[in-house]
C-alpha cells in the first residue's frame, strides 16, 4: 500500500519493506522517528545507473536517497527504480517536498542568521564546507585541497556530474567542489550568493 499526497507519504519501501510515513510533524522509517523541528541536516537526490550484461542483454535505472539527520539520529531512505523512464519516485518526491516546506527554510534562516551576526558556521561537516563572515572555506583544485574565496568575489553555482562548483569570479581564484549529496548541500545554491549580497551590503 502506498498513499503520497502534499501532506503525506505513506508507504513500505526497501527490501525489508519497512513502513515509511511522513507528514506535517516528522518523519518515522521503520523504529526511528524525527521530528522535521529537530533535523539538523537534509540530504537527497538522485543517481543514474545504467548496468550492461554481455552483447544484447541491458539495464538502466535510477537510485533515490532522502537522508535527514538531528536529535543522534539518522533516518536513511533508498528507493530502486530499475525502469528506463526518468519519472521521479513518487515517494522521494513526498519526502523532498515535505524538507522544502519544514526543514530547509528553517536552516537556511538559522545558517544564514548565524554567519551575518559574526559566527563560523558549519554547513556540510563530513566535507568541510565552513562559512566565515569574511569567507567560505572547502576543498578545491583537482586533488580537491583546502581552500578559501572571499565573499565579495564568490562566482555563479553550477551543479554538474554530481558535484556543485562554487567557482570565483575570475580564473585565478580556486573553484570549490562538494557532492550534490553531501548533507545540507541542497541549501547551498541559494546561501551562499544570498550572503554574498548581505555580506557586501553590510
Amino acid at each position: 500500500m502506498r498513499t503520497v499526497t502534499g501532506q503525506v507519504v505513506d508507504a513500505e519501501v526497501g527490501l525489508r519493506r519497512r513502513r515509511l510515513h511522513a507528514d506535517e510533524e516528522g518523519i518515522a522509517y521503520g523504529r526511528r522517528w524525527l521530528a522535521w523541528s529537530e533535523v539538523e541536516s537534509v540530504a537527497y537526490g538522485v543517481t543514474r545507473t545504467y548496468v550492461a550484461n554481455g552483447l544484447f542483454r541491458s539495464g538502466a535505472g535510477s537510485q533515490w536517497d532522502f537522508t535527514v539527520t538531528g536529535a543522534g539520529e539518522e533516518i536513511a531512505v533508498h528507493l530502486d527504480r530499475w525502469r528506463a523512464d526518468q519519472e521521479q519516485d513518487p515517494v522521494w518526491s513526498g519526502l523532498t517536498r515535505l524538507s522544502r516546506r519544514h526543514v530547509e527554510p528553517r536552516l537556511y534562516t538559522e545558517l544564514a542568521g548565524r554567519v551575518l551576526s559574526g559566527e563560523q558556521v558549519v554547513v556540510c561537516p563530513a566535507q568541510w564546507l565552513v562559512l566565515a563572515p569574511d569567507s567560505l572555506h572547502g576543498f578545491g583544485g583537482r586533488r580537491l585541497r583546502p581552500a578559501a574565496l572571499p565573499w565579495p568575489r564568490l562566482g555563479e553555482l553550477r551543479a554538474t556530474d554530481g558535484w556543485l562548483h562554487i567557482p570565483g569570479c575570475d580564473d585565478e581564484l580556486p573553484e570549490l567542489r562538494l557532492p550534490v549529496q553531501a548533507a545540507n548541500a541542497v541549501l547551498v545554491p541559494a546561501l551562499l550568493p544570498a550572503l554574498r549580497d548581505a555580506l557586501a551590503d553590510a
